[in-house]
């Protein structure tokens, strides 16, 4: 009888634990920190098919992002798919693109090659963040971003007509701030014996510029 008084003790004291914990964890994954896969390249080289991030949800509740941030935004406001782009306008800002190269207010942002001739550091005011221009090339008219609304474009400037390459999205659609990797797995690979997924070491637990 002792025991069995105990055993019910102790099944109530892990069940509140449980509840407990998964309690804490939805709230911190609702207003605080999640994950997200990344399953394309359209962040390449910054972020590449097969990593995982996490993202932080409490930067644009009051606030827009600022130039340069990575983000994860939402493609309609009732919408489940989440994307992923960093961004490059804000409101009143012009912008434009000829062959890649992004055009805002009349001046093309700096680009400088590295090894590869398609890749290099792209530079906008004091951030320098990586980028690849492969051909084709994707294009855009000049446009001016609206009041509460930025300007988005993926650091991979390949035209594909299977996506879009860039977006003007408000502000109330705009979900976290990209953080860091926090794993990365080669979809297109596996290790040796073929029975586990071939992680990118390299870039696991690096931040997000």
């Amino acid at each position: 009888m002792k025991n069995r008084k105990i055993l019910k003790k102790n099944f109530k004291d892990y069940g509140s634990a449980v509840v407990l914990a998964v309690f804490f964890a939805m709230i911190i994954r609702t207003f605080f920190i999640e994950a997200f896969r990344i399953p394309n390249e359209v962040m390449t080289p910054t972020l590449q098919s097969g990593d995982l991030i996490f993202v932080s949800k409490w930067n644009y509740k009051d606030q827009l992002p600022k130039l340069g941030d990575v983000v994860v935004f939402k493609g309609t406001a009732h919408g489940d798919l989440h994307f992923v782009k960093r961004v490059l306008g804000l409101p009143g800002d012009t912008i434009s693109i000829q062959k890649g190269r992004i055009i805002r207010n009349k001046k093309t942002l700096p680009f400088t090659a590295g090894e590869q001739a398609t890749c290099g550091k792209e530079n906008l005011e004091k951030l320098k963040y990586r980028i690849c221009l492969e051909p084709p090339l994707f294009e855009m008219e000049e446009i001016t971003i609206k009041k509460n609304h930025v300007f988005l474009v993926g650091d991979y400037r390949k035209f594909d007509v299977s996506q879009k390459d860039w977006a003007v999205v408000p502000h109330n659609l705009i979900v976290a701030k990209a953080r860091w990797i926090w794993l990365s797995i080669d979809p297109d690979r596996s290790e040796s014996t073929g029975l586990l997924p071939s992680f990118r070491l390299s870039r696991i637990f690096t931040p997000i510029l």
